[in-house]
């Protein structure tokens, strides 16, 4: 159903246990993340993955780590479904998670239905992200008002998981 899943974390019983649900969900290929050249040699025959980020005890710890990544010349992995498990999705964790683009925040213990059916809402929907001096990721920098807080570059795109990523859409924003 998936290409490929890149487990994101520490070698440990969360790291293991997330593995073992992507390969339930039927992932084709499931590889520990060690380095952003791996994930492009993997990447070389399928046009798309999810990164799947095992719990942390500081979120803030992945800062570099997720950086590097949404940083990366292929559209492949910079616009790739980022995916944080927590086992308590405290306020801290949310932002968090929103401070560094993830693209979603799934809860431990979670069935596997639950999973597949949240891992789907990222494949062939339209996404926009925000980039800006200090964000990258989805589109979070909307005040109350429904206006943008500052200068960015939006993109909008869609995930095509048979065919990569489509940039339908890229424009400035100055405020």
């Amino acid at each position: 159903m998936f290409s490929n899943a890149f487990v994101v974390g520490a070698h440990n019983s969360p790291m293991q246990a997330l593995a073992e649900a992507a390969v339930c969900a039927d992932f084709q290929a499931i590889a520990p993340f060690t380095r952003l050249g791996a994930v492009e040699d993997a990447l070389s025959s399928v046009p798309s993955c999810f990164f799947l980020f095992a719990p942390v005890p500081d979120i803030s710890r992945m800062t570099e780590m997720v950086r590097q990544l949404r940083q990366s010349k292929r559209d492949d992995i910079r616009y790739a479904p980022f995916i944080y498990f927590c086992n308590t999705a405290t306020r801290e964790v949310i932002r968090g998670c929103k401070a560094l683009g993830f693209d979603d925040v799934i809860t431990m213990p979670f069935s596997l239905t639950h999973f597949k059916d949240r891992l789907m809402t990222h494949i062939d929907t339209p996404v926009t992200y925000c980039e800006s001096r200090s964000y990258f990721g989805p589109e979070r920098v909307m005040n109350s008002e429904g206006q943008r807080r500052g200068d960015c570059w939006t993109i909008k795109f869609h995930r095509d998981f048979s065919s990569g990523i489509c940039i339908e859409d890229k424009s400035r924003y100055v405020a």
